[in-house]
């Protein structure tokens, strides 16, 4: 995926998903159906589940947020999820 970020106003802009896109629509759905944020689900999938695409630096970067900020809805996710699993 690769989009700008608008930190402001707290929205994602021209987004263009650079790999197969109706898996990763899918999956991002699948989550925030599940009680994930978008910003958690999108994170989770980008990062953790699409490991090989971007580190946390990276997609930190390109959302313009800090890792911090990645890694806490990557943390939220992972609790969710793993709650959700019970």
């Amino acid at each position: 995926m690769v989009a700008s970020y608008d930190s402001e106003n707290h929205l994602f802009e021209e987004v263009n998903l650079a790999w197969d896109d109706q898996d990763f629509l899918e999956r991002v759905t699948e989550l925030i159906a599940g009680e994930l944020s978008l910003h958690e689900a999108v994170d989770w999938v980008v990062v953790v589940e699409e490991a090989e695409r971007f580190t946390v630096a990276q997609w930190a970067e390109i959302r313009g947020v800090t890792g911090d900020a990645v890694r806490s809805n990557i943390n939220a996710s992972r609790e969710k999820l793993l709650a959700g699993s019970d």
